[in-house]
């Protein structure tokens, strides 16, 4: 009975994976070694990217919030400012 396998996209027999010589193998599988170790470089040098960016996203959101609250009080005394030279102007 003649098994199949599915490799790179094509059918190939069964039989013939086991005649593949082992150099090219161990070839094969070093260079996937190598290729996984690099994809995983990269995905933690990503992650280390990400939460540097999230933290400075943090700390501009939290710089925002501080200049808004300030802008608002700034805002609420210059209302007042502006009402107190209205008072005075219709008093005189």
């Amino acid at each position: 009975m003649l098994s199949f396998y599915l490799l790179g996209g094509t059918i190939i027999g069964f039989e013939r994976m086991f005649e593949e010589k082992t150099d090219d193998r161990i070839v094969a599988v070093a260079k996937l070694e190598n290729s996984v170790n690099e994809l995983l470089l990269v995905c933690r040098q990503l992650t280390e990217q990400n939460n540097a960016l999230k933290k400075k996203q943090a700390e501009w959101s939290g710089e925002r919030s501080r200049l808004l609250e300030k802008n608002e009080k700034v805002r609420s005394r210059l209302e007042l400012m502006v009402s107190r030279l209205k008072m005075m102007e219709a008093e005189s």
